[in-house]
C-alpha cells in the first residue's frame, strides 16, 4: 500500500514536471510567436509606410510634372499676349500710314509706331531673363530713366487698341515730376503694359487713366484706372495668384492666362514696393503702385514753363472733360500762362478775343468740334492764331490744314509744352518734315574702335552735333592718346584686339584724378544685361549699342553737355543726300544707314564698297577657321561683321554673324555648321550690292573735267601734301577726303595729275594698304 502511494506519488510528480516543461515550452514558443508576429507587423507597418512614401513621391513627381507643364504653355500664353500687344500697334500704325500723303502725318504714326516697336523689342531681348523669374528671382537695373517718357511711350503704344473700342486712353503726368530718375525703365513699362492691356480687355465703354503722382521725398504713385467690369472683393487676393483670374467665366469671355499680375506683383515686391487695387463690381478698378526712385535730374517741365519770360494765353477747345484735365493739370497753376476752355470752336470766336486772342489754341478732335468741321470746314480759321489739332492716330489726314500742327493723341507733355513754346520742334520747313538738331560747339570727343566703318559712321554722326572727333584704333591708342589730349568725352568699344575696351577703361579710371570724371561710353554691338554690367563695372558711365541711332546719342550728348544751340536737321544734309539713288536690295536698310550718316549719300557709298570688299569672301574664311578650331578668330570675325553690317543697314548679314557669335560666346557648338552656312548665305548677296552701286556710281557720278595746264607744282608741295594724307588716313575719313580733294585740285594739269588721279581712286575704292605704298614710294624717290 505504501509502496503504491509512494508510485503513485513520483508519477504524479513526474506529471508535474512534464506539464511544468510543457507550459515553459508553450510559453517560449507563445514569446517567440508573438515577437515574430511583432516583427512581421513592423516590418508591415514600414513596407506599408514605404509604399505610401512612394505613393506621394509619385503623386507629388506627378503634380509638379504637371504643375510644370501648364506653367510652361502659360509661359508661352502669356508671352504671346506680351508681343502681340505691341505687334498691334505697329500693324496698326502701318495701316494708317498706307492712306497717308503728308509727311508730319507720316511722322506721327510712325513715332507711335516705333514706340510699339520698342516696346516689342524690349519684350523680345528679355524672354529669357523672364524665364529666370521664377528660379532667381527679379533682376533689376539701375540706369538713368525719363520716367514721363517711359510711361507716356507704353501709354501710346495701346493707343491702337483702346481706339479699336471707342475708348478715351489718357496720361495725367504730374508736371512737377522730376525729368530723370534712377530705375528699371523696363520693369516699370512691364508692370504698366500689364495693367493698360487689362483695363482695355475689361472695359467695354468709357476711359483709361494712367496717371503719374509726384509725392516729394523721392516718392512717385503709378497708378491705372479704367470704367470696366470692376472685381468683387473677395476675388481680389485670388488675381496676383499665378494662373489665376477672378473666375472661370472672366477666362471663357476675355482670355488671358491670369500669370500678368502674379509676375508685376513680384516685380513690384523687389522693387520694395506692392501693388494695390481698388476696385467695385461694375464701377471699375484702379490699380496703382508707389515707389521710391532716386532723382538724377530735378528738372520738371513745370520748371521749364515758369522760367519762360513771356506771357502766353492758350485756348483749348474740347468738350471732353479728360482732355481739359490734361492742359489744366500742366499749366493752371503757372502765373506766367493764361487758359481759356470752350467746348467749341464758334464760343472761341465768340468770347476768345474779348479780353486778348489766345496765341496758340489746341482743338480736340471729337464731339461737338468734329460736328462744327463737317458743317463747316473753315471753322478752324482762326486769324492770327497758331492751331494745333489734337487727333487720334486713324484721324490723321482727316479735315486736314497744312500749317496746322498736330498733336496724336494720349497727348505728351513735352509735345503740349512744345508746341506752345518751340514749336519750330513740330513744324515743317519748304514742305519737307524737319526736325531740331542739338549742336555741342568747342567740344573734344573720341571715339575707340578697331572697325573701320564703324569709326567713319560715328564720326560722320558725331560731326553732324557739331563735335571735334578725334579717332583711335584699340584701347592702348586710346589711353596713350587720352594722357597727352584733354577730351570732354569717349565712345569706347569694349572689343578690341592689343587692349580691349573693358581693361583700357579701368586703367583710365586708376590713372589719375584728372580722369575720375570723364564721360566714357561703352560703344558696342553686345546689347545683354550682363554686358551693360561688365561695362559700368569697369568704370564706364554708360552703355550704348550698334547699329548707331542718332537720336540715343543726341539724348546722352545732351544729358553730358550743354547745347550751344539748336539747328534745323535740313541744314545739315548733304548735297546729293536725298534717299533716291540707293538700290533696293533684300536684307539691306539702306536709307536707315543713310539717316545714321546725316544724309551723306556718297560717303554710305563708298563705306558700302568697302564693306562688300572686306567680307565679301568672309564666309569662306569663317569656314576655313573653323575647320582649323580657330573658335576666336570665328567669334571676333563674326563680331566685325555685326557691328560694320549693322551701321550700313546690312541687318540680315548682321543678324546672322550676330546669331553666330552668341553661339560661340556661350559654346553652343552643336548649331555652328548650320549658323555658318546661313551667315555664307547672307554673305552671298555682297556681289550683288556692290555691282549695284558701282553702276549706281557709274550713272551718277559726273566725268572729270579734261586737265588744263596748270602752274608748276614742286615736288616739295607734293611730298607736304602726301605726307599728310597718309597721317589722317586710317584716322580721320573726312579730313583724309579733304586732303585728297586738295591734292587733286593742286595737281590738275600738272605733271603730277596721274599721280592725283591714283590717289583719288584708291582712296575711293578704300585701297588704304596700296595708298600708302604710293604715297610712301613717291616720298622715298622724290626726297
Amino acid at each position: 500500500m505504501t509502496d503504491s502511494v509512494e508510485r503513485l506519488k513520483k508519477r504524479l510528480e513526474r506529471e508535474r514536471k512534464a506539464r511544468l516543461q510543457a507550459e515553459e515550452l508553450l510559453e517560449t514558443k507563445s514569446i517567440e510567436l508573438y515577437n515574430t508576429n511583432q516583427r512581421l507587423l513592423e516590418l508591415t507597418r514600414n513596407l506599408e509606410d514605404e509604399v505610401r512614401q512612394r505613393t506621394e513621391d509619385l503623386q507629388q513627381a506627378r503634380d509638379q510634372a504637371l504643375a510644370n507643364a501648364k506653367a510652361k504653355s502659360e509661359f508661352l500664353a502669356n508671352m504671346s499676349h506680351e508681343l502681340r500687344t505691341p505687334l498691334n500697334g505697329v500693324l496698326g500704325m502701318l495701316y494708317s500710314l498706307r492712306n497717308c500723303d503728308s509727311v508730319t502725318q507720316q511722322k506721327a504714326i510712325i513715332k507711335t509706331a516705333m514706340d510699339s516697336s520698342k516696346l516689342l523689342i524690349t519684350v523680345i531681348n528679355d524672354i529669357l531673363e523672364f524665364s529666370k523669374i521664377e528660379s532667381v528671382g527679379v533682376e533689376l537695373e539701375q540706369i538713368d530713366v525719363d520716367l514721363r517718357e517711359c510711361v507716356e511711350s507704353i501709354a501710346h503704344s495701346f493707343s491702337v487698341s483702346a481706339r479699336s473700342k471707342q475708348l478715351d486712353l489718357v496720361t495725367l503726368i504730374d508736371p512737377n515730376t522730376p525729368r530723370l530718375f534712377r530705375a528699371d525703365g523696363f520693369r516699370i513699362q512691364q508692370i504698366l503694359s500689364n495693367f493698360i492691356s487689362n483695363a482695355i480687355k475689361f472695359t467695354d465703354s468709357g476711359c483709361i487713366i494712367v496717371k503719374v503722382g509726384y509725392l516729394g521725398a523721392q516718392r512717385v504713385l503709378i497708378t491705372v484706372k479704367d470704367t470696366g467690369i470692376g472685381i468683387a472683393t473677395e476675388q481680389v487676393s485670388r488675381i496676383f495668384s499665378a494662373f489665376n483670374q477672378a473666375d472661370s467665366s472672366v477666362t471663357r469671355k476675355f482670355g488671358g492666362t491670369g500669370l500678368g499680375l502674379s509676375i508685376c506683383s513680384g516685380i513690384a515686391k523687389a522693387m520694395g514696393c506692392e501693388i494695390r487695387l481698388d476696385s467695385k463690381p461694375g464701377q471699375g478698378s484702379e490699380f496703382s503702385f508707389l515707389v521710391k526712385l532716386k532723382e538724377v535730374d530735378t528738372t520738371s517741365i513745370s520748371q521749364e514753363i515758369r522760367q519762360q519770360e513771356s506771357r502766353k494765353v492758350i485756348a483749348v477747345v474740347s468738350d471732353n472733360p479728360l482732355t481739359v484735365d490734361v492742359f489744366k493739370r500742366l499749366f493752371e497753376s503757372q502765373s506766367n500762362v493764361d487758359m481759356q476752355f470752350f467746348e467749341t470752336i464758334a464760343s472761341l470766336k465768340s468770347l476768345g478775343f474779348a479780353v486778348r486772342s489766345p496765341e496758340v489754341v489746341f482743338v480736340d478732335f471729337q464731339g461737338k468740334v468734329m460736328a462744327e468741321i463737317k458743317k463747316d470746314e473753315s471753322a478752324l480759321d482762326v486769324p492770327n492764331t497758331r492751331v494745333t489739332r489734337l487727333l487720334h492716330y486713324d484721324q490723321l489726314g482727316e479735315a486736314g490744314v497744312d500749317d496746322h500742327l498736330e498733336l496724336l493723341k494720349p497727348l505728351r507733355n513735352q509735345e503740349i509744352y512744345d508746341a506752345v513754346y518751340q514749336p519750330q520742334f513740330l513744324l515743317k520747313i519748304n514742305g519737307q518734315d524737319s526736325r531740331q538738331v542739338a549742336r555741342f560747339n568747342n567740344k573734344q570727343v573720341l571715339v575707340v574702335d578697331d572697325n573701320l566703318v564703324n569709326l567713319q559712321v560715328a564720326e560722320n554722326l558725331l560731326k553732324d552735333f557739331g563735335l571735334s572727333v578725334e579717332l583711335a584704333k584699340n584701347g592702348q591708342e586710346a589711353v596713350d592718346f587720352i594722357k597727352t589730349t584733354q577730351f570732354d568725352l569717349v565712345f569706347l568699344d569694349v572689343q578690341m584686339p592689343v587692349k580691349d575696351g573693358i581693361t583700357a577703361a579701368k586703367e583710365l579710371r586708376f590713372s589719375g584724378k584728372s580722369l575720375e570724371d570723364l564721360p566714357i561710353i561703352a560703344m558696342t554691338a553686345h546689347a545683354s544685361r550682363e554686358d551693360r554690367v561688365k561695362s559700368l563695372a569697369a568704370g564706364m558711365n554708360d552703355h550704348i549699342t550698334k547699329p548707331l541711332d542718332p537720336a540715343v546719342i543726341e539724348k546722352l550728348l545732351i544729358h553730358y553737355f550743354d547745347v550751344d544751340h539748336y539747328e534745323t536737321a535740313d541744314s545739315q544734309v548733304q548735297e546729293g543726300s536725298s534717299a533716291s539713288g540707293l538700290p533696293n536690295i533684300d536684307g539691306f536698310k539702306l536709307i536707315e544707314a543713310l539717316e545714321r550718316l546725316s544724309g551723306n549719300r556718297q560717303l554710305l557709298k563708298k563705306l558700302l564698297l568697302n564693306f562688300c570688299k572686306m567680307y565679301e569672301s568672309a564666309g569662306d574664311t569663317l569656314q576655313a577657321k573653323y575647320d582649323d578650331g580657330a573658335l576666336n578668330d570665328v567669334q571676333a570675325l563674326a563680331h566685325q561683321i555685326k557691328g560694320a553690317g549693322g551701321n550700313l543697314g546690312a541687318t540680315e548679314i548682321s543678324a546672322a554673324a550676330g546669331a553666330l557669335e552668341r553661339a560661340l560666346k556661350n559654346d553652343e557648338h552643336d548649331s555652328l555648321p548650320s549658323l555658318l552656312q546661313q551667315m555664307s548665305r547672307c554673305l552671298d548677296s555682297l556681289p550683288k550690292l556692290n555691282k549695284a552701286i558701282l553702276d549706281l556710281t557709274d550713272t551718277t557720278s559726273p566725268a572729270r573735267p579734261a586737265a588744263e595746264k596748270a602752274a608748276n607744282v614742286e615736288p616739295e608741295q607734293v611730298i607736304e601734301m602726301l605726307s599728310g594724307i597718309q597721317k589722317k588716313l586710317n584716322l580721320d575719313y573726312t579730313e583724309s577726303e579733304n586732303l585728297v580733294a586738295s591734292f587733286c585740285r593742286l595737281c590738275k594739269g600738272s605733271d603730277f595729275d596721274a599721280l592725283a588721279q591714283q590717289v583719288e581712286t584708291l582712296f575711293a575704292d578704300f585701297e588704304y594698304e596700296e595708298l600708302e605704298n604710293v604715297i610712301s614710294e613717291f616720298i622715298e624717290t622724290h626726297s
